[in-house]
Order: structure tokens, then sequence, then C-alpha cells
């Protein structure tokens, strides 16, 4: 596996933008730990409320307890705003209305940069990526530029 470049630190305002809630969690969480006990500002922006992510669960209850959860894991580690996008979970599309919903987060939260998690194809083991996290980058590519 490539190296990674270290971020540069630079900057006092970021958006952290993914499809699902926990999509954070695994692993970008503890950079933004350290940024925010730096005094940086973060906010995060998810594209969906998880609502499809227990299937023990309706949809409606799945989406409460996942929105509970994540603004629970973002003040574990110093954030205070968490947005949803209530786009669809699962069928999150890399489309003109998920990019104008990002831009327009971009734009209110006006950060310095903006994270993400891996939207490739794949990772590095067998098995496709998740198809909202790859749609979420797509669309946030654009909506980077749109704003």
């Amino acid at each position: 596996m490539a190296e990674l470049e270290p971020l540069p630190e630079d900057w006092n305002r970021a958006l952290a933008v993914v499809a699902h809630p926990d999509d954070l969690e695994y692993g970008v969480a503890s950079a933004i730990a350290r940024w925010t006990s730096q005094g940086k500002h973060v906010a995060y922006c998810l594209v969906t409320s998880g609502e499809a992510g227990i299937d023990s669960m309706a949809p409606d209850e799945c989406a409460r307890v996942r929105q509970g959860e994540e603004r629970a894991s973002a003040a574990a580690v110093g954030v205070e705003e968490v947005e949803f996008l209530a786009h669809p979970d699962g069928l999150v599309e890399a489309n003109i209305a998920l990019r104008r919903d990002l831009a327009m987060a971009i734009r209110r939260h006006r950060p310095d940069i903006v994270v993400s998690i891996n939207f490739r194809e794949s990772f590095d083991f067998p098995g496709l990526n998740h198809a909202d996290h790859r749609n979420t980058g797509w669309a946030l590519l654009d909506a980077v530029r749109d704003a």
C-alpha cells in the first residue's frame, strides 16, 4: 500500500463529509480529535441518516438511533455541528441534487479544507467499496468545485 502524505495543518475550519453515521469513526475521527484539541473547528455533514443500517429496526427508528449515535461520537471528538442531508441510505446517487446539497453545505460552513473517506472503487482487499461511499465522494469532488 502506498504511504500517505501528511495533511498540512495550517488551516482553521474543516468540513467532514461522508455517506453514513459511523463512516468517520473508522479512522478519520482520531485525526478530528487531534484537530479539535488544537482549537480547530470541524463540522460534520452526513449524506444519509443511515436508516437502512440495522435490519431489525424500522427505517425511521433506525435513523433516530444512528443520528443520536453520530452526535454522541462527534461530541466525543470535540465536534458540535452535525448535519444530515436526508438522502436515502443505500440509494445515494452522484447526481445534481447531491452536488447541490453538498455545495450548499460547503458554502454554509465555509471550511478551509474538506475531508472524507475512501471513495475509490475498492479497498486494498477483495470486494467493492459501498456504492454510497463512492457516489458521495464523486459528488463531493464536484461540489467543492461548485462551491
